[in-house]
Parts: C-alpha cells; structure tokens; sequence
C-alpha cells in the first residue's frame, strides 16, 4: 500500500475515533480522483465529503496542448475538469512566454502568478466534488473548512510532461488477465464490482503481489493495494501529456477557530 493510501486510512481512523459519536466517515477514494476520499455522514443522514492531503502533495492538475503553428495553449478537450477563469489566466500568462513553456519537457517550467489563482482553482475543482473541509497533519491533525486552503498551504504550479494516469481494464482482456494473476496466486480470488457504475477488477488473498505489474497486449497492469489484503487491478496508460500541476505544502497548524466550525457542523 502506498504511502498517501495509509494516510488516508490514518485520517479516517482519527476521524472516527475522534468524532464518530457525530458522524460516520468512510474511505472513498482510493485511486479514483473523481471521487473524495472520505465521506462524512451525520447522524440526521447528512452526508458531505472530507479530502485528505499530506503535508507535501500534489493537488489537482491538467492538460493544455502546445498549438507550435499559432503559439498559443489550449485546453485538451480530455480533461476531466471545466475550462474556469483561472485556467484562462494560466493559459494568457503561458501564452505571453510560449516558446519557454512549450519546452518545458520533464523539467518543467515554474508558472509564476498570484497563488490565489492557484488557490481559487483547487478550491473550486474540490467544492464541485460535494468536499465540505480537508484533513492533514503536522505535528498534530488539521481539520479545515475547503475555503481556507490557501490560509494554511503554499501552491507552487509547474507545467511539465506527466505520463497519463491509469484506467480500469477493458471487459475483453478480463480472461487474460486472471489467467496470469491465477498462475501467479492460485489461492487468489478474483472479482469484479460494478457498485460505483465502474467497472473494477478486484484481487483478494495476494498480497505477495502488490505492487507487481504484467504485460498484456499493448498495456501493462499494475495491482494496487486498495485495502488490507486487497489488490485493484489499473490499466496503465502508454501515452505522455503536458500538465498543468499544483504543489502544495504545509505552512501552519490547526487555527482553533477552524476546527470548531467542523465540530458545529458534524454535531
């Protein structure tokens, strides 16, 4: 299990320690960015989402494409996200400098404007998620509402190239890819949840092969610990995209105000 998959699992924890008596918070995320990670629900049957981030992270990104022939940005039409004000002066400041930016290779460039532009976009891509507060920690846990994000992180925004995310597994390569996990594990159970109206393939009772990747075909697919004892099969992706990409790291601790407005609203 990677390490921001255990701090997830952390935060819940001390959530649920902490605050079940109000509510009940339940991991939801995992690898699929859509969705936030712990989902919040108070004992009337409210229900609102709590993003986890580490004190260094990063927090959200997405892809402009490099038009060379007219030496302007665009936003790619396969973003997941909306093209927002803040992405339209990102792309203005990086088309006044086109020739630096669309160079910027693995490196990447630094894209140097007011953090609060960075800072509205983050806020914004989480609100439209149903994200009501963030948890994180320094020396003790944070808790605190989505609207101050900028009061206790720094956002640095680079713009560099970033192999593609991963995806689940087509149906049609299901049979193969039991085969090899079958040979690999033959105790392992292998199963298939359509409960988020996503298809994902499921490995129970191997975790000697966390972490372990295969070929098949054009792609490779990787097994990742979602859970105790339980692996997610991802379809790794073959392409490269240049992104837009937000840094965060921690700046404060817990301001007391903050944490109470989350006690009131959980009560």
């Amino acid at each position: 299990m990677s390490t921001w998959q255990e701090f997830e699992f952390v935060c819940c924890n001390y959530l649920n320690c902490r605050y079940g008596d109000f509510a009940r918070f339940e991991n939801k995320g995992g690898s699929d960015s859509t969705v936030a990670d712990i989902k919040a629900t108070l004992n009337n049957g409210d229900s609102f989402y709590i993003e986890v981030k580490e004190p260094l992270a990063q927090s959200g990104q997405f892809v402009l494409l490099a038009d060379k022939t007219n030496s302007v940005f665009t936003f790619s039409p396969g973003n997941k996200s909306e093209i927002t004000s803040e992405v339209s002066l990102i792309i203005d400041h990086m088309n006044n400098d086109f020739d630096r930016y669309s160079n910027a290779g693995t490196a990447g460039q630094r894209i140097d404007i007011d953090q609060e532009v960075f800072g509205r976009w983050i806020m914004n891509s989480y609100i439209s998620k149903g994200v009501r507060y963030f948890i994180t920690k320094g020396r003790d846990f944070i808790i605190f509402p989505v609207e101050k994000f900028t009061d206790y992180f720094d956002i640095a925004c680079v713009y560099r190239t970033k192999k593609s995310g991963s995806s689940e597994p087509a149906a049609k390569d299901y049979q193969n890819i039991i085969k090899i996990i079958s040979n690999k594990c033959p105790h392992a159970e292998i199963h298939v949840d359509n409960s988020t109206g996503k298809s994902r393939l499921y490995v129970y009772n191997a975790d000697n092969l966390s972490g372990k990747s295969y070929s098949i075909g054009n792609y490779t697919y990787l097994l990742k610990a979602v859970r105790k004892n339980i692996l997610e099969i991802r379809r790794l992706s073959n392409t490269y995209n240049m992104n837009v990409i937000f840094n965060i790291s921690l700046k404060k601790a817990q301001n007391a105000e903050d944490l109470n407005t989350f006690i009131s609203d959980i009560r």
